[in-house]
Order: structure tokens, then sequence, then C-alpha cells
């Protein structure tokens, strides 16, 4: 049966990109904050790059935590979004595409499908290749029309077009071999939140001589030292220390926006755990530094792993992450510089 939606405006697509890079979370409580992981999440979808042109081509990947059973995933692209209520379905089926099913996936701009995407936008016929149509002004939906494209519907190639990948990912069940088609795992809603999550990305494509890019996160200071990827800390259990994300200031890039302006981009860092309190779960480039606490091991265990993501997120579609993974132990010394204390030669040690 073909499934068909209302269509949307592109003013309302847009405004839906806040959800594009899916941070997930629980509702937020004192026990459960969106920081704490502790079932599983998809932190966030990455498109590199964000940005392409008809033609393009962009890799995707996805930040998958809190779970050490197998998965099974799937990557689909739809031209254009339906409506929040039909999940993860698409405006019309013909403007889907197949992905894959492996832990990354490859998208191709192709123009002939955005060509036939603007088509079914419009109700109209397709406009020839390079074509515009429409004004940034007013906010009607895009529908039916009689010759004159719906007002807030814009085709500019030059401002970007937001177009959609779905993503699902759940835990592989006993036995089971996982589907071979992203499509149809997309199209199957999730049982239990807490073993199968359903997202969407969403990527512009865009002929801007400036396409957006991904910022670029370098790493992090624990204790005021950075902390090598390669290196695990101990961490006794409720020590507090201050840690703050470092980044490329160069990724940061300037662009106009829709009202003429010319700005740069301003880097948000989501923090994430399975073992430890942030007195924020947010922080922001003017003020980027967090305090960490860490949580004893799970009874009867001395000691247990605490992992630590960080998203950065640039506000126009960009995003990253990084992973550390320390110890906390019963009974550690709570060492001041305990990344010094794993690593004597790590930067900035010989200062401590």
């Amino acid at each position: 049966m073909t499934r068909r939606f209302p269509a949307l405006s592109l003013r309302w697509l847009v405004a839906s990109t806040a959800a594009a890079t899916a941070l997930l979370g629980a509702c937020a409580n004192r026990e459960n904050p969106p920081s704490f992981v502790n079932y599983l999440r998809v932190l966030s979808v990455r498109a590199t790059p964000p940005e392409v042109a008809p033609g393009g081509t962009t890799t995707l990947d996805a930040l998958v935590v809190g779970t050490d059973k197998p998965l099974c995933v799937g990557w689909s692209f739809c031209a254009v979004k339906g409506p929040a209520e039909a999940g993860l379905g698409c405006l019309d089926p013909a403007l889907e595409v197949e992905l894959g099913v492996e832990a990354t996936a490859t998208f191709d701009a192709d123009p002939a499908l955005f060509q036939k995407a603007l088509g079914a936008l419009r109700g109209l016929a397709v406009p020839p290749a390079g074509a515009q149509a429409g004004s940034d002004a007013g906010g009607g939906d895009a529908g039916t029309s009689t010759g004159t494209p719906p007002a807030g519907l814009s085709f500019d190639l030059a401002k970007g077009i937001p177009l959609t990948i779905f993503y699902t990912a759940r835990e592989r069940l006993d036995g089971e071999t996982c589907p071979t088609s992203g499509l149809a795992l997309n199209h199957t809603p999730c049982g239990a939140r807490s073993t199968c999550l359903q997202t969407y990305k969403t990527l512009t494509l865009s002929t801007s001589p400036k396409p957006n890019e991904n910022p670029v996160l370098l790493g992090v200071m624990l204790g005021g030292v950075a902390w090598p990827e390669d290196v695990t800390p101990t961490l006794g259990p409720g020590q507090t220390l201050p840690i703050v994300p470092l980044w490329d200031k160069a990724s940061q890039q300037t662009y106009t926006n829709t009202f003429g302006e010319v700005l740069t981009e301003a880097l948000t860092f989501v923090w994430f755990t399975d073992r430890a309190d942030y007195d924020k779960d947010r922080s922001t480039e003017t003020n980027p530094a967090r305090t960490i606490s860490f949580k004893a091991p799970d009874a009867p265990l001395t000691s247990q792993p605490v992992d630590v993501w960080i998203v950065a997120i640039d506000g126009r579609g960009g995003n990253t992450w990084l992973h550390r993974r320390g110890l906390v132990q019963v009974g550690a010394k709570a060492d001041p510089s305990p990344v010094c204390a794993a690593s004597p030669n790590a930067t900035g040690c010989q200062m401590k």
C-alpha cells in the first residue's frame, strides 16, 4: 500500500532540523538527566560533509552507545520527510532510497531524484534543471497550486534545501539474522524504547561556494591536563574534576544567514556519560568548561569503566564527537591530575 502524507513547507522542514542531530535523551530529572547513559542511545548522527551539491557524496555514521549487544542498523534517504506523526515516513515512498545496513553509509545526491522531489513538493510539473521558484517570504504550505509556488517555499539551491536521512538502531535478538534492507528496518516501528531507536539526520543540498563542514574536536582536558584517547586514568568514587573540550577554532565557519547577516558559527557542546554526573549537560564556546563527578562502581564490584562522550554542534547541521574512557576504583587516591598518574609523559604533566 502506498503511504502518502500531507505536503509540507520547506519552512517547516527547516524548523524541524533542531532534532536533526538526534540528541535523544530521556526526560530530564535528577535520577536520569539527559547526560546519563544507562540504556541504548543514539547520541548523534553525522554526515561528512553535512552540506553537499547535486551530484556530490557524503558519508554517514552514528554515535550509538549504552549497550554491549550486537546491533541491527538501517539507513535510508528521504527527499522530503513526512509529518512528525508519520515517524520515519517519507512524503512519498517514491522519494526514498536504500542506503544499506552497515555501520556507515554513503549517500549520493542524485540530481534526478532532487528534481523529482521538487515536483512532489510543488504539486507542479518538474521544473527544468537549475530553475528556481518561490521566495523566502510568507509561510504557506506546499500543496496544490495552479502555477504559482506556495509562499514560503524556496528552491534556491544557493541557500540550501533540507534533505533527510533515516536511521534505525536496535539490539539484535538471540539467533536473529538482521534485515538486509535499511528501508525495511526503518519502515518497521520500534518496540521497546530501551532496545530500539529510530531517528533522522537533515542534510543540506546546496550549490553554495562555501558549503558547511563539521566542526573539529581536538581533544578534552581533565583536571587541567589533556586526556589522550589511549590513556585510561584511575578515578576515585565521588571525585570531582573540571573537564573542558578542545576544538579547532579554524573549523568555525563564517556564513550569511537568511537576513543577510554575516555570522560565525557558535559551537555547543553536549556532554554524556554512563558513570558520572555533570554540573550541566551542555556548554558553549564562551563557557566550555564543566565539572564531572564520578560515581562508585556497582556493588559488589570494586572497579568499573566510565565512559565520557562529547558531541559538538555548530547550529547549522554540522556536528562531531569524541570519546574517552576512565576507570573508577574503590579506594583510589583522588589524584588532582589522574591523567598524569596514568601517563606521566602526557602533554602538560611535566608542569604539574
